[in-house]
């Protein structure tokens, strides 16, 4: 008892730790792919990022591209012309020459900073000469054109970003600068058709910091309110890249990209927040823990059934054990009696044709008494004429007259008869005491019990002929047989228990004859196929409809009490069965019955079969 409480606890325990194996592998699993699927998705985010700032950038280079044509054509007309041709200027812009389309207005500030041309009507002259846009053009500027903060127009009164180039005299000195009043919406605009989340970030920033358009969330900023932005470190060594940062603008941690303007002082910042790019991250997350969870609740509620299922199979495996060996017996018993059955069919067989087979067996016995009386009979001759020869000392060759009457002792004895007759005897004898061993042999091959099982190759036209040999004498009253064998194969089988198939029904139809006919058996064999084939009809008085459908039932008969035992069908078709083969029968009521085995020539089941398997019905 306590070698099995011993046992019920360790595999308890058992239960448990793969419980807590499963549990930490689950979550293991968990966490890995959460780890995985965030760098994937982060990264994923990043390009999207990288790919929506060089849009970005194209945009801004083309709008800056753009305004550069209109402020050459300004430039190429003012330092050709003068200010003495401004009404030509003006009909550049009245006849769309310059798409004006996204600036407030086009004009030129003269030398002395005084805003002296505009495209705008009414234009009043107006002093610029404190304006960065203007004063930044006095010494060289390394970029072409100048793109200046949002400023409050003083003649358009819009907010704009001014974007000015440099005008000169002939001589290359100073003349003053062309200027172009940008709207800050056509960035905005495009800023707009960015979706970056509900805090997306986008701005066109200077180098040092200062927004010239910028957009956050829903919220654009296009005029001077824009605090300066702290760039990170990185946006001074590199063309482009990507960055995190909650220090960029108003302490909101984001993941950024950036791109720089070629020519320019100036790059484009886009950027989301971290849980934005990682919204699907974060999907993903909340179905990985639902998923852990049901799987954990499942492995611990499948590992309590399995302790309860295990403690009640210990309960009952005490009661199962003792049913098995209680089964085991009944089946043992039940292949016993199996066995004794087909056995005492046999004996039952036997016993019903003992009196033939001695009737068999004591005809040649008689008559080799008979010879053996006679044999006796002729040796008291043979000792009688060598008595007398030895007696009376012939002697042929001296004296004529004994060799006479040795000669008419002879004939006297008839010795030439009997010595012509002994050889017959014996022949006669020996021929008698052959069919006697024949039929004795047979009957102890057909009826010995402990060779029932073995599986050889045997050959089925000598088993025929041997079973006939024991059921001659219930045959030859009754009916011939005639045997028309085909060329077959050996086959594997067991030859004694096939044997005892052919005797039932040789002799079912030998006694189907009706009494005051002689009938006519035959027995033929063939191949079909893998198969080999035993066919035995007879012409006698055939099976009925109703009875055919029962004779393979044990116990049932049609014949008169004490012939049979209603097993001969039954165990036949058993045995054949056992064989993979088949038992089948067609009848005629009043002309006869043809009964049909077919058998496998050979089956890898039959040989490799346990010979401690009896084979019965």
């Amino acid at each position: 008892m306590q070698s099995y409480t011993f046992k019920k606890s360790k595999a308890t325990n058992l239960l448990i730790l793969v419980s807590l194996a499963l549990l930490v592998i689950i979550w293991t699993f968990i966490k890995f792919r959460l780890d995985e699927d965030r760098v994937m998705l982060l990264n994923q985010s990043v390009a999207n990022l990288q790919n929506i700032a060089i849009s970005f950038k194209e945009h801004s280079q083309t709008t800056i591209r753009n305004s550069d044509e209109a402020l050459r054509i300004v430039k190429f007309h003012y330092e050709q012309k003068g200010a003495s041709d401004f009404k030509l200027l003006n009909e550049y812009f009245e006849k769309n020459v310059i798409d004006m389309s996204f600036f407030n207005q086009v004009g030129i500030i003269d030398a002395d900073g005084i805003y002296a041309f505009s495209n705008l009507k009414d234009h009043k002259k107006i002093d610029l000469s404190d304006r960065e846009h203007f004063k930044v053009h006095k010494d060289t500027y390394p970029f072409g054109i100048y793109l200046s903060k949002p400023v409050l127009g003083r003649a358009s009164k819009k907010w704009s970003i001014q974007m000015t180039k440099r005008l000169n005299k002939p001589n290359g000195d100073f003349l003053g600068a062309a200027v172009l009043s940008l709207d800050p919406n056509y960035f905005i605009d495009f800023h707009k058709q960015i979706d970056l989340g509900p805090q997306g970030f986008t701005s066109l920033v200077g180098n040092d910091g200062y927004v010239r358009t910028l957009r956050v969330g829903n919220i654009s900023k296009i005029d001077d309110s824009v605090p300066k932005i702290n760039l990170p470190a990185i946006v001074e060594k590199l063309q482009s890249g990507t960055f995190v940062s909650d220090a960029l603008f108003d302490n909101t941690k984001r993941i950024y990209a950036f791109e720089k303007l070629p020519d320019q002082p100036l790059l484009v910042v886009v950027g989301m927040l971290e849980e934005d790019a990682l919204y699907e991250f974060y999907r993903l997350r909340k179905s990985y823990f639902i998923f852990g969870f049901l799987i954990s609740i499942l492995t611990i509620l499948s590992i309590f059934a399995a302790i309860m299922m295990l403690n009640k199979a210990r309960r009952l495996n005490s009661e199962l054990l003792s049913s098995s060996q209680e089964k085991t017996r009944a089946q043992e018993h039940e292949l016993e009696m199996s066995t004794r059955l087909t056995q005492s069919e046999k004996m039952a067989a036997l016993g019903q044709l003992a009196a033939g087979v001695a009737h068999e067996i004591n005809n040649p016995i008689a008559y080799v008494s008979s010879n053996l009386s006679t044999l006796k009979k002729y040796f008291g001759v043979f000792n009688q004429i060598i008595e007398d020869l030895t007696t009376k000392k012939y002697d042929a060759a001296m004296d004529s007259s004994a060799s006479n009457a040795a000669a008419l002792l002879l004939k006297k004895s008839n010795y030439d008869f009997l010595k012509t007759d002994v050889v017959s005897i014996l022949d006669e004898s020996q021929e008698g005491i052959v069919r006697v061993k024949n039929i004795v042999s047979d009957l102890k091959n057909f009826s010995r019990l402990e060779e029932t099982t073995d599986w050889i190759l045997a050959d089925l036209h000598s088993g025929i002929q041997s079973t006939l040999n024991i059921v001659n004498f219930e045959i030859k009253y009754r009916a011939e047989v005639e045997c028309q064998f085909g060329d077959i194969p050996q086959i594997t089988c067991v030859p004694s228990q096939l044997n005892q198939v052919f005797m039932n029904l040789v002799v079912n139809a030998a006694q189907a004859m009706p009494e005051n006919k002689f009938g006519k058996i035959l027995i033929q064999t063939g191949t079909v196929q893998d198969r080999v084939w035993v066919e035995i009809s007879d012409n006698g008085s055939g099976i009925s409809e109703d009875n055919i459908k029962k004779i393979f039932e044990p116990f049932f008969t049609t014949k008169k009490v004490g012939v049979g035992t209603g097993l001969g069908l039954s165990v036949s078709i058993g045995i054949i069965q056992k064989h993979m083969g088949t038992l089948t029968v067609k009848s005629v009521l009043g002309q006869g019955t043809t009964f049909r085995i077919e058998l496998p020539i050979s089956h890898a089941s039959l040989e490799d079969r346990d010979s401690s398997t009896p084979i019965a019905s």
